[in-house]
């Protein structure tokens, strides 16, 4: 059964498998549980550049800190940096906001 919705909290609640459709194309596919494991909250101090790369799905900065959603949640935090479990909201919301001219291979994802 295939269910849309825009109310994410509910997606958790009913379904098993998540697929995310940006710009016409799946950015994000699994296993709900298992992709919530894959991927973690960085917190740390403000960093100037945006630290991109094939793990590193969105970069976020405030006066004082700067907050990364990666992919791979066995890398190493940074040392002076808090890791925090991504909730589904905030993941999907995450993969929602890419910029079309990426591709899922662009950031690590298997569809």
């Amino acid at each position: 059964m295939l269910f849309s919705s825009h109310a994410i909290h509910e997606l958790e609640r009913v379904c098993d498998h998540l697929v995310v459709i940006n710009h016409g194309r799946v950015v994000l596919a699994g296993d709900i549980e298992s992709l919530l494991a894959e991927h973690r909250v960085l917190v740390g101090p403000r960093v100037g550049a945006d630290h991109r790369g094939p793990s590193v799905i969105e970069v976020r900065h405030s006066d004082r800190h700067t907050t990364m959603l990666v992919r791979q949640a066995a890398t190493p935090v940074i040392p002076g940096w808090q890791a925090n479990p991504v909730g589904l909201d905030e993941l999907v919301l995450a993969y929602l906001r890419l910029p079309a001219d990426l591709d899922a291979g662009d950031r690590g994802q298997t569809a």
